[in-house]
């Protein structure tokens, strides 16, 4: 039984939550957005090998993924694709190994599709390609001008539409009413428009990027919560004591907000976490690092009909990542030295009334 037929069979889920307030994320959400689950380039293929017309120059290795090798220079051209907002989103090195990891997931996502007969055939992708060419040529435009534009190969723009092709025959399986229909019910607070009161302390950092800025900042909020969760002084008082925010008068008092807005994703992911009363743990977002606690929740009242579009994105989002984490526990994934392996985080510590 696949995964999706299971959200749809029971209604139930590995549990979807992030990793935790302050904790990096498996790509981080600007980066996610920028590369698509349907647009990025994927690694080679290894069904489309290079043919004898492409040039052959020495390549660097970023990582073996079983029998298949990404490249650095894969890595790079898709760090040139992501737009400039994304780019800036972390530092170079972290987006590298972000991008790294998107394209080792995208590896063993393939091979899954592969094993279960979803992965688009030769011809399939031959075909694509001739549909492709047309479009291009109906605007005046060359196949090999578009190669040089964006720095693909043939065969890397054939291992672009076999992924592209594979996982849209997936989706087109599994992202349905059923599985929509549980999803939504699973997730429901983040999607039917409840709204939630919150308060929060903040430290301010005026360079996201400035590491030990923003770890100075979560040692002080840690150390302010647990002062608030012993009873040594109240979160009001935290926010007047030690708050950066012009809420501080109001004991750090934000009011209602919604899910995907105004505040930064960061900041409402974790709140959604809560219930009333709890505190989160230190949560990092671009302006700095900040204590948020959930004063009061207000229900909301829609159904997953009337957010379709998001919530199958996300859905897939959700499938893409737990088939990549499934593939890995029987795969080999080798590092090599030139994108060092991403560090991975602590465990997530429950947020605590």
């Amino acid at each position: 039984m696949t995964r999706a037929a299971e959200i749809a069979k029971r209604g139930r889920t590995r549990p979807c939550r992030p990793r935790g307030p302050g904790r990096p994320p498996r790509v981080a959400g600007a980066v996610l957005v920028a590369l698509g689950l349907l647009g990025a380039v994927p690694p080679r293929a290894p069904a489309f090998p290079p043919t004898a017309a492409e040039p052959t120059t020495a390549r660097t290795p970023a990582a073996h993924v079983d029998r298949t090798t990404i490249y650095v220079d894969q890595v790079e051209q898709t760090l040139a694709r992501l737009p400039q907002h994304a780019a800036a989103a972390a530092d170079p090195e972290t987006l590298r190994r972000q991008v790294l990891e998107q394209l080792i997931n995208r590896q063993l996502v393939l091979a899954f599709l592969a094993e279960r007969s979803y992965a688009a055939s030769r011809e399939d992708v031959e075909l694509e390609l001739r549909r492709f060419e047309a479009r291009l040529a109906a605007r005046q435009r060359r196949l090999a001008d578009y190669l040089a534009q964006t720095a693909l190969s043939g065969a890397e723009l054939r291992a672009q539409l076999l992924w592209r092709l594979s996982w849209q025959r997936y989706l087109a399986v599994n992202v349905n009413d059923a599985t929509l229909a549980s999803y939504f019910q699973q997730h429901r607070r983040d999607w039917d428009g409840t709204r939630i009161r919150a308060a929060h302390v903040f430290w301010k950092v005026a360079e996201p990027l400035d590491h030990q800025a923003v770890a100075e900042a979560t040692a002080q909020a840690d150390a302010v919560r647990r002062r608030i969760v012993a009873g040594q002084l109240t979160f009001a008082e935290a926010a007047q004591q030690h708050s950066q925010a012009p809420t501080t008068e109001q004991g750090g008092q934000i009011g209602w907000i919604d899910r995907h807005e105004p505040m930064p994703e960061p900041f409402s992911r974790a709140a959604w976490q809560l219930e009333p009363g709890q505190i989160s743990p230190p949560v990092i977002t671009p302006f700095g690092v900040h204590l948020i606690r959930c004063e009061e929740i207000e229900p909301g009242t829609r159904q997953w009909q009337d957010v379709r579009e998001p919530l199958a994105r996300a859905l897939a989002d959700y499938l893409f990542h737990w088939l990549a984490e499934r593939q890995r526990r029987g795969a080999v994934i080798e590092y090599t030295a030139a994108i060092p392996r991403p560090a991975r985080g602590p465990a997530r510590r429950p947020a605590e009334r």
